[in-house]
């Protein structure tokens, strides 16, 4: 069953600590935390002190996304004070216009004992996550531009969503299956490199043992990624290679942003493993029952 992560952005501030002893009493299974610096996103929040704070009300895990440009100034106060996963923005990657080693910055998190994870901004393609699959645990897919709660879900996501979850779990999703054009006998399907079928499954197979080289090729030369520390190495032995750079990887994916029960329900079809929901957990007192609606429906 998809799990629910609580975000105490929609909280009232005034009493956030009994908030949180609310709904991990209610059920939640990790409490999301939305860190904003008001220059990565037009917004600012809560730092390390208030989760240091929080972190006695409750043994859930706690779910800490960094919406700040240097993220890594932080991280050693975010660790001492409780938190469990640390999400920072593939945003920030030297590949895609950042300033940042996105790579050494993954590794220095899970150094420090938590969970490393990213996360994508709505118009951040699936593929940007490619050359640090093997270093995270969790990515975080917002359906809302970051920066505040309650906006609307948006729904041109769902086939990212479904996207990475065919790149951690390495199997076509159902619904590409079915769409497929030429039947379900792989002969009849068009090359990938020329649009012309091929005449037999043994070449179909050889092209496709061919496309999965030049994936695994690409995997850190599609962003530009330079780290040599994990580029295959001469006496390296393929099935270190392949349990490295090939699918399946120990990822969740998380789902944040207008998540409620008529959204919940795409998200989770689409390969949502966690859904952040805010609104929906806090509109109304009876906090059991929105999380039980969202986990249901």
């Amino acid at each position: 069953m998809v799990q629910i992560a609580p975000s105490l952005l929609s909280a009232d501030f005034s009493r956030l600590g009994e908030e949180l002893c609310a709904v991990d009493r209610a059920g939640a299974d990790l409490i999301h935390l939305d860190i904003m610096d008001g220059h990565f996103v037009p917004n600012l929040t809560i730092g390390a002190s208030v989760v240091k704070a929080l972190r006695p009300y409750s043994a859930k895990p706690f779910d800490v996304h960094l919406m700040l440009t240097d993220p890594e100034m932080f991280f050693d106060a975010f660790q001492k004070a409780g938190a469990d996963i640390l999400t920072i923005h593939v945003e920030l990657a030297e590949e895609l216009g950042g300033t940042k080693d996105l790579a050494s910055l993954l590794r220095r998190i899970k150094d420090l004992g938590m969970t490393p994870g990213l996360s994508l901004r709505p118009k951040t393609g699936a593929r940007a996550l490619c050359p640090y699959l093997p270093l995270i645990g969790q990515v975080l897919v917002m359906t809302v531009e970051p920066g505040f709660g309650g906006q609307s879900f948006m729904s041109d996501q769902l086939e990212k969503i479904r996207q990475i979850k065919e790149m951690v779990s390495g199997k076509k999703s159902e619904k590409e299956n079915i769409s497929q054009p030429f039947g379900k006998n792989p002969a009849d399907r068009p090359h990938p490199a020329t649009n012309a079928a091929p005449t037999s499954p043994l070449l179909f197979q050889k092209d496709k043992d061919k496309e999965r080289r030049e994936t695994e090729n690409s995997f850190l030369s599609d962003s530009g990624f330079t780290d040599t520390s994990l580029k295959e190495k001469p006496e390296e032995s393929k099935e270190n290679k392949n349990s490295l750079f090939r699918p399946p990887f120990s990822v969740k994916i998380e789902v944040d942003g207008g998540i409620n029960d008529k959204t919940a329900p795409l998200a989770k079809q689409a390969g949502a493993d966690i859904l952040v929901a805010g609104t929906a957990v806090f509109k109304t007192p009876d906090y059991a029952e929105n999380i039980r609606i969202l986990k249901e429906g």
